[in-house]
């Protein structure tokens, strides 16, 4: 874009070519991490969608696709772009694409509430349209079956840091938390071979849900029937943040599962 030139102006005299054009050239920006570019590109794309939606549809049905299908990539790889920016730009200039990224994750939301990876974005950035754990479990089905680890792995601690602050109730049962943990971290265990699943957790996700269940595993070693109970949930996130203490001082994951 010229300086200056908004997405909407720049759309204007672009076409179907453009419109199609659009998705290759944004997969070439993200995957070489030229991300502001990506996310311009996908603005401009959105944009030119917009302006005449009914001709796009028709088109694009006639190639057995839907204007929604062009729409979820475009968003999701923006999102994408977004979402990696601070690593790699000044937090400044990251910031300033974030109101994209929550358009992204209402709008995603909104049409495909069980989106793994837009769920995660949803659920990182504070976006709670009810139900968050039912949506989540439903989510983390739809990844098992299809064998996505990375989101199934990020997913399971979301669903155990919801449940702890309530989210399905006044208390939880600790049997099925500690379950739930085991699995969410022999899952973390076997991707690490090959990936990094925490560059997609943020750690007050991570670490309060680990203090949580060394805690009580603990405890349970003191009083085996304490399994079988239900426990109460946290009253704030600053509270379940507190638990963290249980386990931040070990200097890796490695440790921690040792333990």
């Amino acid at each position: 874009m010229e300086r200056n030139e908004t997405p909407v102006e720049r759309a204007k005299s672009l076409s179907w070519l453009h419109l199609l054009a659009a998705v290759p050239i944004l997969m070439a920006h993200v995957a070489s991490k030229d991300l502001s570019a990506a996310a311009q590109t996908a603005a401009i794309a959105l944009a030119l969608m917009e302006q005449k939606s009914g001709r796009w549809e028709a088109l694009l049905e006639s190639h057995g696709l839907s204007l929604w299908e062009y729409e979820l990539v475009v968003r999701m790889h923006q999102s994408h772009a977004i979402f990696e920016m601070p690593a790699i730009m000044p937090e400044a200039v990251a910031a300033n694409y974030a109101p994209l990224l929550m358009a992204n994750a209402v709008r995603i939301y909104i049409m495909q509430p069980t989106n793994n990876w837009n769920l995660i974005f949803c659920t990182m950035i504070g976006i709670d349209r009810g139900n968050r754990c039912k949506v989540l479990r439903e989510a983390l089905k739809v990844a098992d079956d299809d064998g996505d680890d990375s989101p199934s792995i990020c997913l399971r601690w979301f669903l155990c840091h919801a449940i702890l602050l309530g989210g399905e109730g006044p208390s939880f049962a600790l049997a099925e938390f500690l379950s739930m943990i085991k699995k969410a971290r022999a899952a973390m265990e076997q991707a690490e071979s090959w990936t990094n699943p925490k560059t997609m957790l943020p750690p007050e996700t991570y670490w309060p849900c680990l203090g949580v269940a060394k805690s009580y595993s603990a405890a349970i070693k003191r009083v085996a029937s304490l399994l079988q109970s239900m426990i109460q949930a946290y009253a704030s996130s600053s509270d379940l943040d507190s638990e963290k203490r249980h386990v931040m001082c070990c200097s890796s994951y490695y440790c921690l599962a040792s333990s």
